[in-house]
This record gives structure tokens, C-alpha cells and sequence, in this order.
């Protein structure tokens, strides 16, 4: 492919001339039930290269989160510390994680190679981007918060009546915001855009999608919340009274960040597949690639392939076949229309010219 060439394979993701290698199709109508299927099958027969991606990017940050916990652990009077500086690299080990999950989702649907220095290629470009999408929306949130804590101090602080009026409104807040966050991240990972064109993508493709977003949001939360309280579970049980104590409890820690592993990876992959079905249906952006499909089964070639020496041309090709056709069922009939026949599709719309 040429650098002009539209469908080339870094087009933004959601734009239609962006054409999508990938076995499990990421841009697809999909409902709750679907999404979930589909970012569970994309996990699945990606686990092994997926897997290698993570770890290698994202595990030793939660080797060194266990280390300072247990160095903290063992000198006495540094406990708190070294479990800040834990906890603090552990967010650094998430973080990157989401950045690696969305690089690998992008190359996946590119065709293109997905080993760890692939992905860490892709993933290191979206650290900064990710980092002041993040900071910008936990701004956001503390500024909406001002209101919760302002109907909190009237009703009575912490009473039990601040408290209710102050977790209903809570709860709102998140509920109302978190199909924005989750379509406007993954237009910023997978499509390039800033934070404030994101959030203007998100607010674009959520209209009259809004409820359906946020069901397939509470499906994936019903569901990642019983399999972290099954693992967290097993291990705790596991650990004993050691959990949360010396290096046994710093070991149990980092253990258990590394079995969560999985579960923090199928919840980038649900956004990513749930972002393509957002855009698929406000959009319909496989369309064309559908009609370039039909064009190529007819004997035209698919866009990008008149670039080589020599390929004609698809709209030529197409010509050519549908003319064959027409003269195979009309005879000698004129190929042309008559006079004031209306025109029909026309390279992706509609044409009314007349001949």
C-alpha cells in the first residue's frame, strides 16, 4: 500500500476506510450478551501471546509493588511506607497494562505481529495520552463531587441520612458517568483522539445509546466483581492468618495482583469490543468493507489493490461485470439507462445524475 492510500492500517480505528484483519471482528453490532462473548473468545485464542504481552510490560511492576512491601515489612517502623510505595507501583503495573491490552487490540485487528515488542511499540505511545486522560478525568470528578459533599454537610454530615443522600448521589455520579469514560478512553487508545475530542466522540456516539451502554457496563461489572471475589477468596483462605503480615503477607499481595492479571485484561478487552459495537451502530462502519467484499466477489479488486502496476481499476472491473450481466439478460438491449432514470449507488452514496 501507498502512504496516500485511505485503508491503509493506521486509519483510526472507527473510520470506515480502516479495514480489520482480525478473526473476531472488533467493530460489530453487538448486544450485552455478545460483547461479553466476544471479548471472552478474543481472550481466549489470544491468551498466549496476550498473556506474554502483559506480563513482560506490566509484571514487574507488581514484582517491585511486592518487594517494597516486603522490604517495608521487615525494617521496622517503614510498614506504611512500603506499602504506599506498593500500592503506588502497583497502579503504575495497571496502568500500563490498559495501555498494552488496547496496543494489542489494535494490532489484532490489523493483522499485524503481536509479539511483546510489538505491542510495548504501541503501548509506549499511549502512556502519555492515557496518563493526561486520566488526570484530566479525575478532575472531572472531584469538581462533580463538590455538590455530593455540599448535600452531604446539609442534611447532616455524617448521619445516617448524610450518608444515604451522599451515596445515592454518589452513585449517580459514577452510574451517569462511566459509559462517557469508557467510550471516550477507548476513542482516545484506539482512535488517536485528545481528551477533549474523545469526550466529544463519546458524547456523539452515545446518544440514544446511552442505556444500552451502561447495561453492558453493569453485565461486565456483575461479572469481573464474582471472579475478583473468587479469587481474593481462595488466596485469602489460602494465606491464613499470615495475609497482610511480614513478607508472607507482601508475597500473598503480589500473588494476587499477578492472578488478577487476567480479569484486568478482559475488562480493556469488553471496552474494546464494546467500543467497536458503540461505533458500529451509530456508524455502520463496516458498510463499505461490506460492499468492497461483494465488489471483490464480483471480480473487482478491494480498495488499495489499484495502486499495484497494472490493476485496473474497481469501479471499471465492477462496471464491466454488471454490463456482461445486463447483456447476458437483455440481449442487444442499450447498455446505458433511458433519459430520466433515476441513478443508483455510486462509490458509498447515492447519485440522482442523469446521463
Amino acid at each position: 500500500m501507498t502512504p496516500d492510500d485511505p485503508t491503509r492500517a493506521d486509519a483510526p480505528f472507527s473510520d470506515p476506510a480502516f479495514r480489520e484483519a482480525g478473526a473476531i471482528r472488533l467493530r460489530e453490532d453487538r448486544d450485552a450478551g455478545a460483547v461479553l462473548s466476544a471479548a471472552l473468545r478474543l481472550g481466549a485464542t489470544t491468551a498466549r501471546d496476550l498473556g506474554a504481552a502483559a506480563l513482560a510490560i506490566a509484571g514487574p511492576m507488581y514484582l517491585l509493588g511486592g518487594a517494597a512491601r516486603a522490604i517495608g515489612g521487615t525494617a521496622g517502623g517503614q510498614a506504611d511506607g512500603g506499602e504506599v510505595l506498593g500500592q503506588l507501583l502497583d497502579g503504575v503495573g495497571g496502568f500500563l497494562l490498559t495501555a498494552a491490552v488496547f496496543a494489542f487490540a489494535r494490532l489484532y485487528a490489523t493483522g499485524a505481529p503481536t509479539a511483546v515488542g510489538d505491542v510495548w511499540d504501541g503501548a509506549k505511545r499511549l502512556v502519555w495520552p492515557l496518563f493526561r486522560f486520566g488526570v484530566a478525568t479525575g478532575l472531572a470528578f472531584v469538581v462533580l463531587a463538590v455538590p455530593v459533599l455540599g448535600a452531604m454537610a446539609l442534611v447532616g454530615g455524617s448521619s445516617p441520612a448524610g450518608i444515604a443522600v451522599a451515596g445515592t448521589l454518589a452513585l449517580a455520579l459514577v452510574l451517569a458517568g462511566a459509559p462517557f469514560v469508557s467510550v471516550a478512553q477507548a476513542a482516545l487508545a484506539l482512535d488517536g483522539l485528545g481528551v477533549r475530542d474523545a469526550y466529544a466522540r463519546a458524547r456523539g456516539l452515545l446518544q440514544g445509546q446511552f442505556g444500552r451502554t451502561l447495561g453492558t457496563l453493569a453485565l461486565v461489572g456483575l461479572l469481573v466483581g464474582f471472579v475478583s471475589v473468587a479469587v481474593v477468596g481462595a488466596l485469602t483462605a489460602a494465606a491464613g492468618e499470615g495475609l497482610g503480615t511480614g513478607v508472607l503477607g507482601a508475597l500473598t499481595t503480589t500473588v494476587l495482583s499477578l492472578a488478577m492479571l487476567p480479569v484486568s485484561v478482559l475488562i480493556t478487552l469488553f471496552q474494546v469490543v464494546l467500543y467497536g459495537s458503540v461505533v458500529e451502530r451509530a456508524e455502520g462502519t463496516s458498510l463499505g468493507e461490506g460492499l468492497d467484499d461483494l465488489a471483490g466477489a464480483l471480480g473487482a479488486p478491494r480498495p488499495g489493490d489499484e495502486t499495484r502496476p497494472g490493476a485496473a481499476r474497481p469501479s471499471d472491473d465492477l462496471a464491466h461485470v454488471l454490463d456482461d450481466a445486463a447483456g447476458d439478460a437483455a440481449g442487444d438491449a442499450p447498455a446505458d439507462p433511458p433519459a430520466g432514470t433515476p441513478g443508483g449507488f455510486r462509490g458509498g452514496g447515492f447519485s440522482d445524475r442523469r446521463p
